[in-house]
């Protein structure tokens, strides 16, 4: 799953973590953070949900609460 930066600050008042801290919280949270990179002004997550967190986690939403 690909999810921009920006999409996920959207669901949140204050300010997400920088990329690589999300990525690593992410991490911690059994998700598989595949690459990072910057597209244009914003970052790019490639995410590989493991097939137990789909039902809970496949969308901006259910990642965001993750979050």
């Amino acid at each position: 799953m690909q999810i921009k930066y920006s999409w996920l600050q959207s669901y949140f008042k204050d300010n997400l973590p920088e990329s690589e801290k999300l990525a690593e919280i992410l991490t911690l949270k059994s998700f598989e953070v595949e690459l990072v990179e910057k597209v244009g002004g914003d970052w790019l997550f490639n995410i590989a949900l493991l097939p137990n967190r789909i039902p809970d986690a496949s969308g901006h939403i259910g990642l965001a609460r993750e979050i």
